[in-house]
């Protein structure tokens, strides 16, 4: 991950600031669509790939994969994640060469260079160099204190915040609440979400520079689809599925057995009764029989003893059926969120970047990939990961210490899976809302500002509004 994230923070801030400088103003929000379009393209590619990793053992390269009695519905089952490694690190390495080909800066449009030109007469040049440490202390400060930057800034953390949970858990829910194996849950998730993903960055760039989207207005049309991602995000809430009974644990061993069940390496059985135990001992089970005619190794326990009816338990836990009707909402609605998601970025990337000084722009960026990073990229898996387990009604247990969860209540895992999202979204709306504000009222100061210059009124405010980026992108 280290590793990782230096080439991810060059390519999204230098990069970004790079094709940024040598593309047209009224045509990089377009770029910014295909560029994150990409992106989620190579999502959906990986997810698609997992899928079929997944459903290969862990170790089938070192062991018999004959010998291996659970399947990919078992709690246990590990497919093999190590293989996308090798299948990505290859054509990262080889892609990155073309990068190197890149020269210093490239022809810049006529367009650009004269609108460059007009900005260079109007602001004030020094030739003193500030050095690199002085310069990150100034444009430290300037950025900082950039109100519009700053409250777009607490919004993207939000954003990025969900869009954790959303990518990193949506297959885990998937899994559990529509009794999916994490192959089928992966390949689903790949192939519904991820178009929708693309869809909305290409549609969010092309709306931007249609209709020239800048300033208050591309925080009103950002405003609009936050809403709709929730409205549409909010009927997930119906369709969470009903988990079956679990025992209670090890502690409630048959007593007709005549000994105490151990917890290390348990084995999951769903037994006649509808209720999961932790393993065949707990439900005082004592023979055992090889099921024929299955894709992998399945085993029938029978004359279990402590089961409220019957007398015979499957390998693996129990899974409540869940109507059809509550999965196809769910991807539709899932679909639908990351459309609406998708279409914020452009518009999101167009004013972060045209609210500072364009020498500015990659300190900026720099900063809010790093302040993504710290407060939403590495904290969001920790307290999605703890609502998740909150949710867990069944735990692996080895010397008395807990592990890995095998079974989970579904409307608990998916309720507050959910509440988890609605309240970042929330907080992400809030601060969208305060953008929309702050450039609004910059946008009447400016306007007012310009009157009174065109009435003869001679004000050092005016000046100073009409020279900023942020301003100008406003009134535009």
């Amino acid at each position: 991950m280290v590793l990782s994230g230096f080439g991810q923070s060059a390519w999204t801030t230098i990069g970004i600031s790079y094709m940024d400088d040598h593309a047209p103003k009224k045509t990089s929000p377009m770029y910014y669509g295909i560029i994150y379009a990409c992106g989620s393209a190579a999502a959906a590619l990986g997810y698609v790939v997992s899928s079929v990793f997944l459903s290969f053992f862990v170790d089938f390269d070192r062991v018999d994969t004959a010998s291996v009695t659970i399947n990919p519905y078992d709690s246990r089952w590990v497919g093999a994640w190590w293989l996308g490694f090798l299948c990505v690190g290859v054509p990262t390495v080889i892609v990155s060469f073309p990068f190197f080909c890149f020269p210093k800066s490239l022809p810049v449009p006529d367009e650009e260079e004269e609108e460059d030109e007009r900005n260079v007469k109007q602001k004030p040049q020094s030739g003193d160099d500030p050095g690199i440490i002085k310069g990150i202390f100034v444009q430290g400060r300037s950025v900082l204190t950039n109100t519009v930057y700053m409250v777009m800034l607490c919004a993207s953390i939000f954003s990025v915040a969900v869009v954790q949970g959303f990518t990193l858990y949506i297959p885990k829910l998937v899994e559990v609440n529509f009794g999916l194996t994490a192959s089928a849950a992966s390949l689903y998730t790949g192939a519904i979400c991820i178009p929708g993903s693309i869809a909305g960055v290409l549609t969010g760039g092309f709306v931007t520079r249609r209709w020239k989207l800048r300033g208050a207005k591309c925080m009103k049309f950002i405003t609009i689809c936050a809403i709709l991602a929730i409205a549409t995000g909010a009927l997930m809430w119906i369709t969470p599925c009903d988990s079956s009974s679990v025992a209670s644990g090890v502690e409630q061993s048959c007593p007709s057995r005549g000994c105490a069940c151990s917890d290390n390496n348990p084995i999951p059985v769903c037994g006649a009764d509808g209720t999961t135990y932790y393993s065949a001992c707990v439900a005082g089970c004592q023979g055992l029989q090889l099921l024929n005619g299955t894709a992998f190794p399945t085993y029938n326990y029978t004359d279990c003893e402590c089961l409220q009816s019957g007398t015979w338990a499957l390998q693996g836990r129990c899974s409540t059926p869940c109507p059809q009707w509550k999965f196809i909402l769910f991807m539709a609605s899932a679909f639908c969120l990351a459309f609406f998601s998708g279409m914020q970025i452009s518009p999101s990337y167009q004013v972060s970047i045209r609210c500072v000084k364009v020498e500015e722009k990659s300190f900026a960026l720099g900063i809010r990939h790093l302040l993504q990073r710290l407060l939403a990229n590495i904290p969001a898996p920790v307290y999605f990961g703890a609502v998740i387990d909150a949710a867990c009604t069944m735990w692996q247990r080895s010397c008395g210490s807990l592990k890995a969860c095998w079974v989970y209540d579904r409307r608990q895992f998916a309720y507050g899976y959910f509440g988890l999202m609605c309240g970042l979204s929330g907080g992400m709306i809030i601060f969208v809302v305060a953008t929309w504000a702050v450039l609004w009222h910059q946008w009447k100061k400016t306007k007012k500002a310009k009157l009174r210059a065109a009435n003869g009124v001679p004000e050092s405010m005016t000046l100073m509004m009409t020279t900023t980026a942020c301003n100008k992108m406003a009134d535009a």
